[in-house]
């Protein structure tokens, strides 16, 4: 049985799932010349082949002009959306300019559900409308793949924002993602949004590792994040990016690697029955200097209630 797939008529699954669109095909497929069905069906061979047996990926189907993947890692699914560039342009080599293939792609991520022949669900609609966004030899991604790249990919990203797919009532944070090694380091890369600087706030610290203490490091801290988000000055780093970080505020050198922040925020919960005091630290992660330090005092009710009004004070100060 291929990867990925059921063994029940519907079963319902996480995976992740690539759409891969072809820039221009109606056009490549009026001028004979250009050979394209012959090589099109030949490059989807080779990502069936080898890509995604390398990859543990699985061809859910594919058409004139395009295909859909799905895996069970969000970081193979990427690998392989950028790994479908650079193997097209393999192909690309030996043929006039005009008469080259080149490809968009989309990754999203969630439940969906999976038949022998098919898979449904709103995460797939949402692939295909990422990769209508993108331009030729661009990867979208959704926030939710984002949020799983942390530890698994070594990329570059550039943060679009909310964007509106159509038929889509919410607007989804995409990110374009492309090889880190792509760009020459003599080169500064502009980000869309770059002018924002990127805020990472890390679960905060406490004394009780394991029990409730360390639950109110971590709502404490998504509260924060929630707050600090609606700031439009700011692009703040999702949680499940953050939550890598868990008692390592300090490890400036995998934030800024694998998050990519200019700034975070970390602190120290401590508790004394319902009264909890927040020690806070912001630190510019390129330099490791500390540009701000504070204290806020609240209840421990307060912040599982949602009634709190320290979130508000921190995300003020």
């Amino acid at each position: 049985m291929s990867p990925g797939m059921p063994q029940s008529p519907f079963e319902t699954h996480w995976r992740a799932i690539v759409v891969v669109d072809v820039v221009g095909s109606v056009q490549l497929v009026q001028m004979a010349a250009a050979n394209f069905p012959q090589r099109w069906v030949q490059f989807v061979r080779e990502v069936r082949d080898s890509l995604l047996i390398h990859h543990k990926g699985h061809l859910v189907k594919h058409l004139g002009d395009g295909m859909m993947l799905i895996f069970e890692s969000a970081t193979e699914a990427v690998s392989v959306a950028l790994a479908v560039h650079e193997l097209i342009e393999s192909v690309n080599a030996s043929v006039a300019e005009s008469h080259r293939i080149q490809l968009r792609a989309g990754v999203s991520c969630g439940d969906v559900t999976v038949s022998e022949v098919d898979i449904f669900g709103p995460e797939v609609n949402q692939a295909v409308l990422l990769a209508r966004i993108a331009q030729a030899r661009q990867t979208a991604v959704s926030a939710a793949v984002r949020d799983r790249l942390v530890l698994g990919l070594d990329a570059e990203y550039e943060d679009l924002g909310d964007c509106y797919l159509r038929d889509t009532p919410t607007p989804v944070r995409t990110f374009i993602v492309s090889p880190s090694q792509s760009v020459s380091p003599s080169v500064p890369r502009l980000r869309i949004g770059s002018l924002r600087p990127t805020l990472a706030i890390v679960p905060f610290d406490t004394f009780d590792l394991g029990g409730v203490q360390a639950f109110l490091g971590d709502v404490l801290a998504d509260e924060v994040i929630a707050a600090m988000s609606r700031n439009p000055s700011l692009t703040v780093i999702s949680r499940l990016s953050t939550a890598a970080f868990r008692g390592r505020a300090q490890a400036l050198d995998g934030i800024r690697s694998h998050l990519q922040a200019d700034h975070v925020l970390g602190g120290r919960v401590h508790l004394d029955g319902d009264r909890l005091r927040v020690l806070l630290q912001l630190v510019e992660v390129k330099s490791s200097v500390v540009v701000w330090s504070g204290s806020h005092v609240g209840s421990a009710r307060g912040v599982f209630g949602g009634s709190e009004a320290l979130v508000p004070q921190i995300a003020r100060d």
